[in-house]
Parts: structure tokens; C-alpha cells; sequence
């Protein structure tokens, strides 16, 4: 999955698919019509289907034992569709749904006499580009057929949760138009409104579904505490909790329980990718246990179901790269135990629609709309395994009051005495703090007085365990001593973080010059941590997957064991503070290689770093490049620009990555601009008085050979001293460049540009002294484009 890009939050998938072609022209169609659609094309192979030029995002089960299917076909300029696929996995009928304007279907659902429901969106064009999106509530019979269509008055507000429909019809969850409450509709199967509740929270609803003669709806309130409401069946509330205690990256659905609910989504410690979560949540606000359940990479969940007592999470593998068209299914039991964790290649933004017998129907794209904004979709059917397999212990640390741990850690506090009894988990506030002591989790003691409390999702801080009437328990090794004071019961909490140990602009060399005679290299991770393991696995760009015998021949130098944790091949070594490890490139191909750093018990809790190195080939393979202009004039609070071009590109380019910095006044600004047909960008700068850099990289590229030209370096001459000197000199550099093999050039060595600020006399900035190593007031930017 080499690179890695910068993550991105899912969105609703009506704003998430449809923002990749937000500025496609519109249908011309004057009004709304039902085809039958031809331009689903299809693949059979037995109960997986390919549909191409289709993008499907939602589904349901159907009374008869099909699915039914609902997104688009032509997805820049098409039209909603529904496709329904018989119990046997054959097409009964597809149906197209045109408006005047670009359109689709978010989401679906079946009512109770066959009847089909569903919301059509249409892109709205504007003149200032931009557009909106209209939405409407549509009833067909079901062979598809339009029964009415009602206009939605709040467009966009509707399709991230889906909506149930029962016997009086069907509910819609979304915010308020104040986007400051939240609104549930109740439509009748006429498609008129029967009610509207209004409910003074401000969350953001992810989740409905029936429950009981009401609704059970789930979300999260301020982006990250997970919130359910429950109704009855006129929208009455009859439970209404936000869990403070508990944060989560998205929750992607709920499962009621006799005593609270089991809740699943995505988890994310510190901002270092997602992994499934799922969540015991009692009705008295406290959550039981709190687990993450990591997985080989990245994994965003979308959607969960319930699975007997349990709870299944479906999610897709990382969004940011277009190569990863994989789904996950993870199955959790009612106490947090993984039941086990299955990966399928072949589609992602992933719905899943649960059959009998275990069998699931798994519906998503292949990947992102290419160039001409085709899609396609995948149906795959598989058989949910019934217990976990192979699943990896993690370690356990006995709990002893005063000591500190590390977010990550699985704690073990055993009281036989107190069997089957629970106790809580409070958080003691801090110096800074402004919250009162609360209990945190519930937990309850196994039949041997025990209990694991897994810390991954809780906050850094001081802890420390009571006995249900409120008092603290002192515990040593494990073992509970005594109940005692306060002070004596805590516990300390903490990160832990990997740097890899420099400043952002000041990064090492990431290539390596083997046909320079180069064999090493030496990556630092730094830790306030000491006597912990240290794990590293590295991706290859479009190489052979980095196995056991590269991970060896790197760390030659190194003792290091290899082994496998969580799927992936990843070389263990002991470590303690800082890190510098020595890379042995002589027996390793050459290629691009993204290196993750994981602490072995805490990179749940967010201890992870990535590295890249580039290792060159043994044989010069030269590139070079220039600048049309080595000698560039810019009038105070103007900008120019000059084109950069490779030469001597025999394998066209697959990525690349250049920079270019300046030192000392003028203090001009500079930036990089890679302009070549790729699927991702990424650039930054920083700037300063005494010091201003740039860079940019491409990934997945596709470019010519020979001659190629691949971007601009732009300078700004704003916010000057006009004390300062007018002229300056900017050094570029390609830091380095691989072909569409992932194989390395080898490089050239870096040139200048002299840079000279006209009328600087006028400038009406001023100059600052430097403080410390790095600028006084320094003002950096980056950011990251995933082209469809």
C-alpha cells in the first residue's frame, strides 16, 4: 500500500462519490423518466458480479431472498439506477431513473408489502460553479416502477445513515436546518409527511434503523463522543445518552443490548490511520469495554450489523490509495472478543447485506472513477467464519499503582475476592484539567476475580480503580492489595510517540546512491519511552512485497527478529529512547520503500512513524533536469514562476519528489507545483526570515519518455524588510525519482536560481532576530490531491 498519503475523514457517500465529478456537465433531459437501463454491463462468475460503468452504494435484502442494488450508471453524467439481482445471483431488472441533471440513489430500503423506497439526488448546476444538490423521496413497486416521488426540502441533509421502513413507512434521520438540532420524519407510504420531531442536540446522526415500534438512531456529538437515541413510534424519546467518556473517528452502527448497546465504527489514536472499534455502552452512560482491532492496514469502517450477540464491522481499506480496493469483516462478540477478521480484494466503500445461513453480500466499487469518470462496481458473496482463527494474544501488563504505562497496553488487575463483581475505572483530573473525577468504564471481574482493561482508546491522565460504593483499590503487580486513599490507587497514562528525529524541513537524505558506491543508510526514531520493542514493516512502490528475506538483508547490521503481527511480515528489535538504525542496501532491489515504526504494545494507542528511503540501483541510470529561467525578477507583493523539465526519462516516470529552499534575506517565499498526470499530489512549505522551503511529490504518475515537463517553482516576494538586500539565491533539487517500475533514476546533482526583488525600498515588512535553532514566526502550509 506504498506510499502512504495523508488521511482523510469519510464523508456521507452522497458528498464523498459525488465530489470526484462535482464539475461534470449536466443532462439535458428536461424531465424525470424510468428506462430500462442497458449501460450496466456485467461479469458473471458464479455468485460474483462485475457491473461496469456502475457505481453502487447502497443495498438491501429483499422478501423474496435477492438484492436489491441502488447508485449510478454513467457515473459523471448518468442517472440514478436500481438493479435487482435474484436469489440465485442472476439480474432480474435494472431500472433507470433520469432528472434534468446529473443523478443517483444514496440510499434504499423495502417496506414491508414489497414495496421499494428510496432517495434519488440530482446535481444542481450554478454559475459560480459551485452547484447544489436536490433530493427526493421516491416509492416504486417492486419491479421498479414509480410509484410517486416527493421533493426533499433540505437538500444534502439526507443518505449518510440510510433510512428503515416499516409498516407506516419510511423515517429519515438528519440535522435541523440550523444545523444546530437534529430532525426524524416519519413519511407515510403515500409519501406524506405523517410527523416531524425535532431534538435539541447538536450531533451529527450516522446510524438508523427500526427498533421495537420506534427507532434507534446513533451518531456522535462535537465529531468524536458516541450518542444514541432511542424512540418510540411517534419520534417520542425514550432514551437519549451521549457518552463524554468515549470517543470515536466515526460510528458506523448500533446494536441494542438488554443492558445498553454495542456500538462499532472507526477508531483513530492521534490522528495515525483508523482501525475498527466497537464499544460495550451501558444505559447508565459508562461504557463496559472499549477495543480496537487492528488489522494489516488501514481500515475505514463503514458500516456493522449484528451478527447472533455480537456485532460485525464492514469496512474498506485506505481511501487515499486509489490501488487499494479491498473490504474487511470483523466480527465481535458481546464481551470484545475478535471472532475473527476476514479481508476481500475486489471492492471498497463496501455495503454489506447479511443472508441466512451466514452468507453476506458484499457491494462496492472497484475504485476511484478514472479520467473519463468511469466506474465500476463489484457484488461478491461469502460465508461469515463462525470463531476466531489464529488470532494474535496481546500482551499483558500487570497493573501496579504508581507506575506509568502507555496507551496501548492491555492492564490486568485480578481481586478474587470480588468475583463477578465490577468495578470503575476513574479519570482524576490534571493540573490544567477543568472536569471533576468520573468513571471512565465499568468492568466486571471473570469468575476468577480477573479483569483486562484495554487502554488504547482512553486519554492520557492519572487513573486509578474503586470498588462499587467509591473506594480506591491499591494494587501491586496485578494483584489488589487493600482499598486505600486516593493518591495511594493511581495510576499514570501516557502516549507514546515516535519522532523520527528532525525537524519538519530538515529531513535527512532519502536516497541512496548505490552506483555512487552507497551501501547503508540510517534511519532515527526517537521515544521518551526506554525498554520497549520496536517493530518495522515497509511497503515497495510497484515492486515485489517486502518479505521476510529483504526485512533480514535491510537489517543485517541490526538484532532484529522477523516475525508476523497482524498479517504483515515486520522486523522486531529492542529499543530504548533514541533509535539510530543502520540499513544495509547491498542485497535489497531497488525501489521506493515506506518504512512504519510501531511500538509493539502501543501503536494502538498511537505510537507510529513512517520513513521513506529510496534505494538506488547499482548501475547509473542518469536523469537531469532544468529550469527555463535560472535568473527570475520580482516586483514587492508579486509572485513568479519558472518551469522545471526532466530530460533523459527512458521508463517514464511512476513518482518523484523535488524541493527548493533559500536562506538569509530577502526573505521570499517559495513553492513547487508537479503538473503531470498522477493520482496523487502532495506539497508543503514552510517560510521564514531566515529560511524558506518548499517540496512536492507525485505518486502513481504516468508521463513520456524522454524530454518530460513536470511542473513550476514559484516565488513570492511578500511581508519584505525593506532593509533588506534585494537579491537571493534559491537552491532546487530532485530528491528523488523513480520510473513506472518503481525502479530509481539515478541523480543529478542540485542547481541554482538567482532571485532579485524589484522596488524592495517599498516593501513594508520588517525583519525578526532569530531566537533559537529554528525562524522566528515561521509560516508553513501542505496539503495532499487524489485526482479521480
Amino acid at each position: 500500500m506504498c506510499p502512504r498519503r495523508l488521511r482523510t475523514r469519510e464523508l456521507a457517500v452522497i458528498v464523498a462519490l459525488l465530489g470526484v465529478a462535482a464539475m461534470a456537465a449536466p443532462v439535458t433531459a428536461s424531465e424525470t423518466g424510468v428506462s430500462d437501463a442497458s449501460s450496466a454491463q456485467s461479469a458473471d462468475d458464479g455468485s460474483n458480479r462485475t457491473f461496469n460503468d456502475t457505481a453502487i452504494v447502497t443495498a438491501t435484502r429483499t422478501p423474496d431472498g435477492g438484492v436489491l442494488l441502488g447508485g449510478s450508471t454513467g457515473f459523471r453524467d448518468g442517472d440514478g439506477t436500481l438493479l435487482k439481482l435474484a436469489a440465485n445471483g442472476s439480474t432480474a431488472w435494472t431500472r433507470s431513473y433520469d432528472t434534468a441533471n446529473r443523478s443517483g440513489i444514496a440510499a434504499l430500503d423495502t417496506g414491508p408489502n414489497g414495496n421499494v423506497y428510496f432517495l434519488q439526488y440530482a446535481y444542481e448546476p450554478s454559475e459560480d460553479g459551485f452547484g447544489g444538490y436536490s433530493v427526493w423521496l421516491v416509492s416504486a413497486t417492486e419491479a421498479g416502477e414509480v410509484r410517486w416521488r416527493e421533493p426533499l426540502n433540505r437538500s444534502g441533509h439526507y443518505g449518510g445513515g440510510g433510512f428503515p421502513v416499516g409498516a407506516d413507512g419510511p423515517a429519515l434521520i438528519g440535522p435541523s436546518p440550523d444545523r444546530e438540532a437534529v430532525t426524524l420524519q416519519q413519511f407515510g407510504t403515500d409519501g406524506d409527511l405523517r410527523w416531524n420531531r425535532t431534538y435539541e442536540i447538536d450531533a451529527s446522526p450516522q446510524t438508523i434503523e427500526a427498533h421495537g415500534d420506534g427507532y434507534l438512531i446513533a451518531g456522535t456529538v462535537g465529531y468524536e463522543h458516541p450518542w444514541v437515541l432511542e424512540t418510540g413510534d411517534d419520534g417520542a424519546v425514550e432514551a437519549n445518552r451521549t457518552y463524554e467518556s468515549s470517543r470515536v473517528e466515526r460510528l458506523a452502527g448500533v446494536v441494542p443490548t438488554d443492558d445498553g448497546y454495542l456500538v462499532a465504527g472507526a477508531y483513530s489514536a492521534d490522528h495515525h490511520g483508523q482501525n475498527p472499534w466497537a464499544a460495550k455502552l451501558g444505559r447508565d452512560g459508562v461504557a463496559r469495554w472499549s477495543r480496537v482491532y487492528p488489522q494489516a492496514d488501514d481500515v475505514q469502517v463503514q458500516n456493522a450489523f449484528p451478527d447472533g450477540d455480537g456485532i460485525t464491522l464492514v469496512g474498506g481499506g485506505d481511501m487515499s490509495d486509489p490501488e487499494d480496493a479491498s473490504s474487511y469483516l470483523v466480527g465481535v462478540g458481546p464481551n470484545g472478543n475478535e471472532r475473527f477478521s476476514e479481508r476481500v480484494d475486489g471492492a471498497r466503500s463496501t455495503v454489506a447485506v447479511p443472508g441466512s445461513n451466514r452468507q453476506v453480500t458484499l457491494v462496492g466499487i472497484q475504485g476511484y472513477p478514472g479520467p473519463s469518470g468511469t466506474v465500476s462496481s463489484s457484488v461478491l458473496t461469502m460465508t461469515l467464519p463462525e470463531n476466531a482463527t489464529d488470532q494474535e494474544e496481546s500482551p499483558i501488563e500487570p497493573l501496579t499503582s504508581g507506575e506509568t504505562y502507555y496507551r496501548g497496553q492491555d492492564l490486568e488487575f485480578v481481586r478474587p475476592s470480588a468475583a463477578g463483581e465490577t468495578v470503575d475505572l476513574v479519570v482524576v483530573p490534571g493540573e490544567y484539567d477543568d472536569f471533576d473525577p468520573h468513571v471512565v468504564r465499568r468492568v466486571e471481574l471473570d469468575g476468577d476475580g480477573r479483569v483486562i482493561v484495554e487502554s488504547a482508546t482512553l486519554e492520557r491522565g492519572t487513573y486509578y480503580l474503586q470498588t462499587s460504593d467509591g473506594s480506591p483499590i491499591r494494587s501491586t503487580s496485578g494483584w489488589a492489595l487493600k482499598e486505600s486513599d486516593r493518591d495511594s490507587a493511581t495510576f499514570q497514562l501516557e502516549t507514546q510517540e515516535l519522532h523520527r528525529g528532525y525537524y519538519p524541513g530538515r529531513e535527512p537524505k532519502q536516497y541512496v546512491d548505490r552506483a555512487a558506491g552507497e551501501s547503508n543508510a540510517t534511519l532515527t526514531i526517537e521515544s521518551e519511552r526506554q525498554n520497549y520493542d520496536l517493530l518495522v514493516s515497509a511497503d515497495r512502490f510497484r515492486g515485489d512485497e517486502v518479505g521476510a528475506e529483504t526485512l533480514r538483508n535491510l537489517f543485517a547490521d541490526e538484532s532484529v527478529s522477523i516475525e508476523q503481527f497482524r498479517g504483515t511480515t515486520v522486523a522486531r528489535l529492542p529499543a530504548s529512547g533514541t533509535e539510530n538504525l543502520t540499513l544495509t542496501v547491498d542485497d535489497v532491489d531497488a525501489g521506493l520503500y515506506d518504512f512504519t515504526f510501531r511500538g509493539a504494545d502501543t501503536s494502538e494507542g498511537g505510537a507510529v512513524a513512517e520513513r521513506r528511503l529510496v534505494i538506488g540501483a547499482e548501475t547509473p541510470r542518469p536523469v537531469s533536469f532544468s529550469l527555463r529561467n535560472t535568473t527570475l525578477s520580482v516586483p514587492v507583493g508579486n509572485e513568479t514562476a519558472t518551469n522545471v523539465t526532466l530530460h533523459d526519462v527512458t521508463a517514464g516516470v511512476g513518482a518523484m519528489s523535488m524541493s527548493a529552499n533559500r536562506t538569509g534575506p530577502p526573505a521570499i517565499g517559495l513553492s513547487l507545483d508537479l503538473d503531470v498526470n498522477a493520482t496523487s499530489m502532495q506539497a508543503g512549505s514552510s517560510w521564514g526570515d531566515h529560511r524558506s522551503e518548499a517540496d512536492a511529490q507525485v505518486f502513481d504518475a504516468n508521463t513520456a519518455n524522454g524530454t518530460v515537463e513536470i511542473g513550476t517553482l514559484s516565488v513570492t516576494a511578500d511581508n519584505l524588510d525593506p532593509e533588506s538586500q534585494p537579491t537571493n539565491t534559491v537552491t532546487v533539487r530532485l530528491d528523488w525519482v523513480v520510473d513506472e517500475n518503481g525502479v530509481p533514476y539515478t541523480l543529478p546533482g542540485e542547481t541554482t536560481v538567482t532571485v532579485r526583488v524589484e522596488n524592495i525600498e517599498n516593501a513594508t515588512g520588517e525583519y525578526h532576530e532569530r531566537r533559537g535553532p529554528t525562524d522566528h514566526g515561521v509560516a508553513t502550509s501542505s496539503g495532499t490531491v487524489r485526482a479521480g
